[in-house]
């Protein structure tokens, strides 16, 4: 079987997915416990990634609970665990914790996975706002939302948000507080993303979106308010 992606994927949980782009590659966090690792880069290099987390302490090795099978395109990921969250298998919006991917080179994202994502009792719907290098924010005004009731069939938080080849060097994730119990969460499952050539779209000047840090504050300075 002849193989067509761009790249030869080295690391533990990058693999190459047949119902991605032709091109395209996938960086699961599902697979396996790495908080670190590395890819081709498709020139005789490889591009290192790394995930790291505020907040509080990474954690990459949580057994997955999310009731299966995943909806579309939610196949592709392995699922031996439950992805990559902070403490505990989620990052959480009450304690200000965030994750952050970096890689050593820039790629094209073009899709992101997410567990845990869970519409509350009374409605409030968990979200997740994403940066790329360092300010950019991806989701300005539609950050990724819950879909699936918590408690109901198929009870596992996915969520999926493509993207057109955005160039990017790092991600920041940071959870929305939209919740039944004050206490917003998510999961990062994998990052979907192909090598950069010379079809990329550039990722949009910070002006025309909200800068990490104002949006940081902002958070922050909402949360004082709801804890007051």
């Amino acid at each position: 079987m002849s193989v067509s992606f761009k790249s030869f994927c080295l690391a533990a949980g990058v693999t190459a997915a047949s119902t991605m782009g032709a091109s395209a590659a996938l960086l699961d966090f599902t697979a396996g416990p790495d908080a670190t690792g590395q890819f081709s880069d498709g020139d005789g290099g490889f591009i290192t990634w790394e995930v790291t987390a505020t907040g509080g302490t990474l954690n990459t090795n949580t057994p997955i609970d999310a009731e299966l099978p995943l909806p579309a395109p939610g196949g592709v990921l392995a699922l031996e665990n439950d992805g990559v969250g902070v403490d505990d298998d989620e990052a959480t919006a009450q304690d200000d914790q965030t994750l952050i991917v970096t890689f050593s080179e820039a790629i094209l994202l073009t899709g992101l996975h997410f567990l845990d994502l869970f519409i509350g009792p009374q409605g409030g719907t968990e979200s997740v706002s994403v940066f790329a290098n360092g300010g950019i924010n991806l989701t300005a005004g539609d950050p990724v939302e819950a879909s699936d009731d918590i408690g109901v069939a198929p009870d596992n938080g996915y969520a999926f948000r493509s993207f057109s080849d955005i160039e990017i060097t790092s991600l920041t994730f940071i959870p929305g507080d939209a919740t039944d119990d004050t206490t917003g969460d998510f999961a990062l499952a994998a990052i979907e993303y192909e090598l950069v050539d010379d079809q990329m779209d550039p990722v949009p000047l910070p002006a025309g979106g909200f800068l990490l840090l104002g949006a940081l504050g902002a958070l922050s300075v909402a949360r004082r308010r709801k804890k007051a």
